[in-house]
């Protein structure tokens, strides 16, 4: 039961957190993955901001886990 409450109570205000930095960051921007010719439109990107950066957190959420995982091993 305590378990469940300190849940509530970490992941709510993270959920009204990430809802409001999505809110905020809907406007679309453009990842360029070429470094010499940003113009380059083969290989760049266009989407909101608030994407990218759930993207990012996943991977890293991602990766924290196999290290982890790697290194109870």
């Amino acid at each position: 039961m305590f378990k469940k409450i300190i849940r509530v109570v970490f992941f709510i205000p993270v959920a009204i957190i990430l809802l409001f930095l999505s809110i905020a960051n809907r406007e679309p921007v453009s990842l360029a993955l070429n470094p010499f010719d940003p113009a380059d439109t083969f290989l760049s990107v266009s989407a909101p901001f608030f994407v990218f950066i759930f993207i990012t957190l996943m991977i890293g959420m991602i990766l924290g886990s196999v290290m982890t995982w790697f290194a109870q091993g």
